[in-house]
């Protein structure tokens, strides 16, 4: 990773943004109050207790004249000439007269918006006054400027909050510009560890030294997934080799066991020695396609392509796999199909698969049941769908079975006390169904343990 720039820490990021603009806020204020005095030092305009500041010399102007002129009131009043309560002559609005009026009734209320208007009255000849409404804000030294331009004080006070504005956006747009730096790099550091991208440094650094403290824990997980990665592919390696050598030593004693059963096939043996040895060489051609199909697994790591297999002959496969497998135990095996015979229909299927996924289903039969009871098996077409049942003499499957057989490694050792199992094998039972579209049930009926395999037809 490149060279780290200088951290902050959240807290210390947040109180940099308050500070700064803090700082500016106080900064553009202090600026607007100089520019005010700067302008009123200048004559350009007048400072907000001018019209305070020149009551007393208006008073006495109006009270030197023998007859009321208004030409002698400064611009920056508004007055009122007033005789027992009636306004003579104003220069006022309709609602500052109203004011006035309330004024000289002996109201005490404030009135104005948006300054607070204060109001002097000059005692004049002849029982009148004349009332002066003033304010405390800056007004242009010039009648003309001040008729003409807008509210100098107000225009002030919104391009002050203006820039107050825009000075906190430009912080807020800086700071905001560095949290989303860092976040795009741990946004890109996640993307790459999830595209598996492990061998190859995160591009970017963080300036926040949180932030910066997740990329250094991303990028140490994505050097220990590389390493994992890379020892369990060598694993992986290693078995496939060792499975490969394996698969291949097989073919060896597969090959003694076939040729002298093929030898002993020659010979005239009676019935039951003929069906021993029709059972090994059944046996063997079965084992031997596990072999290749294990061969091909482990040399490309792509599963064999499905085949077209005639549903008779995949039905008489598996009645003969059911008898090879109960003979030596002594059961009684029976076979049952239905319809019968079964119609000329085939299946885009894997056979091996469906004949080792009819094994474990017909070895747990075989297993749990008794030397000497029945064990029965048999296929259905029903409703599009094709049936494989094993009905074993056993004691059956418990709830806990029914609802978890076929999950990896699951046993029922206390409900089917024969020692064997109920787990890799269905489970992968399950899993060859489940690529043909298809499933397992179980279920207890009066005479054991059934166990169903059920295809579609149109696999």
């Amino acid at each position: 990773m490149e060279t780290r720039r200088r951290e902050l820490t959240l807290n210390g990021l947040f109180w940099r943004y308050l500070l700064t603009t803090g700082a500016l806020v106080v900064g553009l204020c202090l600026a607007a109050v100089y520019l005010a005095h700067l302008l009123a030092a200048l004559g350009v305009v007048l400072p907000a207790g001018t019209g305070e500041w020149n009551l007393s010399a208006t008073s006495s102007a109006l009270q030197a004249q023998e007859t009321f002129d208004a030409e002698a009131i400064p611009f920056f009043y508004q007055y009122a000439l007033a005789e027992e309560g009636a306004i003579l002559e104003t220069n006022m609005t309709d609602q500052e007269q109203e004011w006035v009026r309330q004024v000289l009734a002996g109201d005490t209320a404030r009135h104005g918006f948006p300054y607070t208007k204060y109001y002097h009255t000059v005692p004049l000849s002849e029982g009148r006054a004349c009332l002066l409404q003033y304010d405390y804000a800056m007004h242009y030294a010039s009648p003309a400027l001040q008729a003409r331009l807008p509210d100098f004080q107000l225009t002030s006070l919104v391009l002050l909050l203006a820039l107050i504005l825009l000075a906190a956006l430009w912080r807020t747009r800086h700071y905001a510009k560095v949290l989303t730096q860092d976040a795009q790099a741990v946004t890109l550091a996640c993307q790459g560890v999830a595209q598996r991208d492990l061998n190859t440094s995160f591009p970017q650094t963080a300036q926040v030294k949180e932030l910066q403290a997740a990329l250094s824990a991303l990028d140490t997980l994505r050097q220990e997934l590389a390493a994992s990665l890379r020892e369990q592919w060598a694993g992986e390696q290693q078995r496939a080799e060792l499975l490969a050598a394996l698969a291949h030593d097989l073919k060896t004693p597969l090959t003694v066991i076939g040729g002298n059963a093929e030898l002993l096939a020659e010979d005239a043996l009676p019935a039951p020695q003929t069906d021993c040895v029709q059972a090994i060489l059944r046996g063997t051609r079965t084992a031997e396609d596990y072999v290749a199909k294990l061969q091909t697994i482990t040399a490309s790591g792509v599963l064999p392509h499905p085949q077209t297999v005639s549903l008779a002959q995949l039905a008489q496969d598996w009645q003969d796999l059911g008898r090879d497998l109960a003979t030596p135990k002594g059961l009684l095996f029976s076979w049952q199909s239905q319809p019968d015979p079964l119609p000329d229909l085939s299946l885009s299927a894997d056979r091996t698969a469906l004949l080792r996924a009819a094994e474990n289903l017909l070895s747990n039969g075989v297993r749990y049941t008794p030397p000497g009871q029945s064990l029965c098996c048999g296929v259905r077409l029903e409703e599009g769908n094709l049936f494989f049942w094993v009905q074993d003499s056993g004691p059956g499957f418990s709830p806990q079975a029914l609802a978890k057989a076929g999950k990896t490694f699951y046993t029922e050792a206390a409900a089917r006390p024969q020692g064997g199992h109920l787990g890799l094998g269905l489970y992968s039972a399950a899993q060859t169904a489940q690529a043909h579209g298809g499933g397992i049930t179980l279920q207890n009926t009066d005479a054991g343990g059934c166990a169903v395999l059920w295809l579609p037809l149109s696999s």
